[in-house]
């Protein structure tokens, strides 16, 4: 089983992808985010198109984090 966190971009919170967060889930695989997010908020759309999800989420990748 893998584990998914749905997240909004209304409130990123808890930040479970991240080290430092008390909410931290090593064993989480991806995050998923829907896309009527992005509709209703066309800034964070077009810095997701630019920077890419990750970076504009503020998600580190690593070469540990990629199957």
């Amino acid at each position: 089983m893998q584990i998914v966190a749905g997240i909004s971009l209304k409130g990123i919170k808890p930040r479970v992808w991240d080290r430092t967060s008390e909410y931290y889930l090593p064993q989480l695989h991806a995050v998923m985010i829907s896309y009527a997010d992005f509709h209703k908020m066309p800034k964070r759309r077009r810095e997701a198109m630019e920077k890419g999800l990750h970076e504009s989420l503020g998600i580190r990748v690593s070469s540990s984090n990629l199957v």
